[in-house]
């Protein structure tokens, strides 16, 4: 079925950055009651990939912190759950969060290398970030489509995405860290 819609920014409010960001992001820029092929348009791999590169800022301090063991989610679930009370996060927010902060760690047990570990933190909500010592490289794209592999080995990311604010995901020599929000 054709659709259009129409993304509106105040220009007069944003930063120029702001904006610069969001012009990459759409293919056609409405300019009066001219559409035209915006040429600063990005496609979304590429776009993602670039902002992923970034350093993600360093978390304030002090952060709550716990060591995730493999056999110990019951105690990873009942700290998010405290430090989420703390935060006022709703129940259903802290639900997904539940959900997804147990598929990432499980999953940094499960396919990166020791030690993991948890961090939380207020931040308009509440932070999650799951750090192991592995150096994880995704083999496509994370979209807000399922992925093929979903398929045979479950919805991972993709899936953590649908039940958070933000995921952002950096990995390298040094390890790799997922930071999950919700509010």
């Amino acid at each position: 079925m054709p659709f259009r819609s129409c993304c509106c920014y105040n220009t007069a409010v944003l930063s120029s950055d702001a904006i610069a960001l969001v012009r990459q992001t759409h293919p056609k820029i409405l300019e009066g009651d001219v559409l035209r092929d915006n040429p600063q348009y990005r496609e979304p791999e590429d776009f993602v990939g670039d902002l992923d590169r970034l350093p993600l800022a360093p978390p304030p301090q002090p952060t709550a912190m716990m060591r995730i063991l493999p056999t110990e989610l019951h105690a990873v679930r009942a700290f998010v759950a405290d430090q989420a009370k703390r935060c006022g996060l709703s129940a259903d927010a802290l639900h997904n969060l539940l959900v997804a902060v147990t598929e990432v760690a499980t999953n940094a047990i499960r396919h990166g290398d020791a030690p993991v570990t948890l961090r939380t933190w207020p931040d308009d909500g509440l932070i999650c970030e799951i750090t192991d010592s592995g150096n994880w490289q995704p083999e496509e794209f994370i979209s807000w489509q399922p992925p093929e592999s979903a398929v045979d080995s479950g919805f991972g990311l993709w899936g953590v995405g649908m039940l958070c604010d933000t995921v952002q995901v950096r990995t390298g020599s040094n390890g790799t860290t997922v930071r999950l929000r919700s509010a």
